[in-house]
């Protein structure tokens, strides 16, 4: 039986931990309905305070979210270590663990399939992430809007557990969304439209996935108030 080493068991707790809360998928999800609304209004002022907005979540995602930790889960669950470093890469190893990799052929080979694996796996979610895009702007017909759904299902059941935490139900309830856009598609179809609306409303199904989950962690967890002496 395969046992994990206390490095990467660590790693995995402080990843489980990281999601518990449902605040990066907030924060997420968050960032995907701004960048969906700024394709579909066409006010130039308004829209490029949705770009810069976006802009500020995408690239102060993990800070973002830290903040919000300590406002709402470290007073309740206490700190854990992020389980990457500000940088978005994972902690240089002990000087043990490396020398046990070292001793370990066998392991390493194993460390090195694994980021083999990652690799391939991010090329093929940016394939299909690129092919949904590009198929909901430029494809006029409304059951782009179906394909995109299924597209972007799939690809979040890919990453799923892997590269972030999302419910079945999230995930299930992306392909609804491109149907009943297919379906009830909005009158305006310009490409840019297209791709705002398909992307604002998956958003808020990420949105609403991460508040139903931080909702449940605040009432598991209520701060422990400290007697007065």
């Amino acid at each position: 039986m395969h046992t994990k080493s206390p490095t990467a068991a660590a790693q995995h707790r402080a990843w489980s931990y990281w999601f518990e809360d449902g605040l990066p998928t907030l924060a997420g999800g968050a960032g995907c309905v701004v960048f969906g609304l700024s394709f579909i209004f066409d006010h130039s002022l308004f829209r490029l305070v949705l770009v810069a907005l976006y802009g500020a979540i995408l690239l102060r995602h993990r800070p973002i979210v830290e903040w919000l930790k300590t406002k709402l889960t470290y007073p309740r669950t206490g700190y854990v270590t992020p389980p990457y470093s500000p940088q978005g890469t994972l902690p240089p190893l002990p000087d043990s663990a490396a020398l046990s990799l070292q001793a370990d052929p066998e392991r390493l080979a194993k460390m090195a399939s694994e980021q083999h694996e990652q690799k391939r796996r991010m090329i093929l979610v940016l394939v299909m992430l690129i092919a949904g895009i590009l198929g909901t702007m430029f494809i006029v017909s409304p059951r782009s809007y179906a394909a995109a759904g299924l597209d972007l299902a799939l690809v979040l059941w890919i990453m799923n557990e892997k590269d972030f935490r999302l419910s079945w139900i999230a995930i299930g309830t992306i392909p609804l969304i491109g149907f009943y856009l297919a379906i009830f598609s909005p009158g305006r179809l310009t490409p840019a439209h297209r791709l705002g609306y398909f992307v604002a409303a998956c958003g808020l199904v990420i949105v609403a996935d991460g508040a139903v989950t931080l909702v449940r962690h605040l009432w598991r967890n209520p701060v422990v108030s400290v007697p007065a002496e």
